[in-house]
């Protein structure tokens, strides 16, 4: 009978030492719960909860490999343990094994049908295998069983918007908003669709209390400054830009959209010194060379204009502004031959670009040799630009205009 008492009262222990320990995880003190489930272990080795729990607390801090270890240990005390099952699961899916992790998750469902957190989980491993259309029947059958789970609102909506469907997007991230008010990245989800959709105000709104609730959500104040730049309000879009990298400096993407407002706001500078942040953060992005060359054009730098062009043509040899911009940098440096080989593969490339065919009349317009100085050319090329713009683009109207009067003032 002592022996008895002595191995309830340590079992007793074990399981208070494990209560604590959950209560200390629901706190989300993550170190102080494992060592209290390893106080349960120590106390009652045999006990699969005791393992299981301390596996999803060391996948909360990222150990997944003592999340695994843990998990498995359950599931050798318990075979049918469905919970064991769906977070060695989890543990490997956020190792990218989803293989693995699928299997988990179908022996989490096999042991226990009406696991949610199982068809979300592989619903999560689906759709990071772009099997969206099978991650949205997933969650689907997580809410059904769950209709609470706003992790469930937040994944459908996600694969929904990859799929594009935006309306039932916006219709996940709704309720996941009614469940958790507070969830910056709820907000935020449905300002990005909103965004997608061109519906500016909406995503202004979204976006503003994504960030007003998680003020160091550096994509809250780039999609933001989208927002800003697509509505041409540029030193808004501006300041959001800048915020957004001042919490996140290596975001490659955040340096060409702020350079591309300095652009339009005419700072050539502050554009040149972001492009060319851009291409020290990401040298093969072609990208960053063009739009560095277009300023250095600006500029009248046009040697290191076309070496800028040269490199994006080397990078993505089907890049025809790049050729365009060659061209217009070579005739400024008196190079027209080869400037004409670069125009000409600009409208190869893009035969309905009215920008191609607009750069390819200026240089009929500029070349300085009389006998190659050709406005009937300059005239031909420029009215094809205007009618693949639809006469709508001022610098089309423009070029035309010259090709008339220079043809005017040629006789012809």
């Amino acid at each position: 009978m002592e022996a008895t008492g002595n191995f309830e009262d340590r079992r007793a222990q074990a399981r208070a030492h494990n209560s604590r320990g959950c209560r200390l995880a629901e706190a989300g003190d993550y170190r102080q719960a494992i060592a209290a489930f390893e106080l349960a272990i120590l106390t009652d080795p045999d006990h699969a909860d005791f393992y299981n729990n301390r596996g999803y607390a060391r996948a909360a801090l990222s150990d997944f490999e003592g999340a695994i270890e843990d998990c498995s240990k359950a599931i050798q005390l318990r075979p049918s343990f469905a919970a064991a099952f769906n977070n060695r699961g989890l543990a490997r899916l956020s190792v990218r094994q989803y293989d693995q992790a699928a299997e988990d998750f179908e022996l989490a469902l096999h042991h226990n049908p009406e696991l949610a957190l199982a068809y979300l989980n592989r619903g999560m491993c689906r759709a990071a295998l772009s099997d969206h259309e099978s991650a949205i029947a997933d969650f689907s059958h997580a809410i059904q069983r769950k209709p609470e789970l706003a992790n469930a609102y937040h994944n459908r909506g996600f694969s929904r918007t990859a799929l594009g469907d935006y309306p039932e997007a916006i219709a996940d991230y709704d309720v996941e908003i009614s469940i958790l008010p507070q969830r910056a990245l709820a907000h935020y989800n449905r300002g990005f669709v909103n965004l997608l959709r061109g519906e500016y105000s909406q995503a202004t709104t979204d976006l503003s209390r994504a960030v007003e609730l998680k003020p160091d959500l550096a994509d809250g104040y780039f999609n933001r400054g989208e927002v800003w730049r697509g509505l041409g309000d540029y030193p808004r879009a501006l300041e959001d830009f800048s915020e957004g990298l001042r919490l996140s400096p290596n975001f490659a993407l955040g340096y060409l959209r702020r350079g591309e407002c300095w652009l339009q706001l005419g700072d050539h500078e502050q554009a040149l010194a972001d492009f060319s942040e851009l291409i020290r953060l990401e040298p093969e992005r072609a990208a960053g060379y063009h739009q560095r060359g277009l300023v250095l054009l600006a500029l009248g730098n046009n040697d290191l204009a076309a070496a800028d062009f040269s490199e994006v043509v080397r990078l993505d040899p089907r890049h025809s502004s790049a050729f365009a911009g060659r061209g217009q940098a070579l005739a400024a440096m008196g190079d027209f031959d080869k400037a004409v080989i670069d125009h000409l593969e600009s409208i190869r490339q893009r035969p309905r670009s009215s920008d191609a065919h607009a750069a390819f009349a200026s240089l009929w317009l500029t070349w300085p040799d009389p006998l190659m100085h050709n406005p009937r050319m300059a005239l031909d090329l420029a009215e094809r630009a205007c009618e693949l713009s639809a006469w709508e683009d001022p610098v089309c109207l423009a070029v035309l205009a010259q090709a008339r009067t220079a043809l005017g003032e040629a006789g012809g």
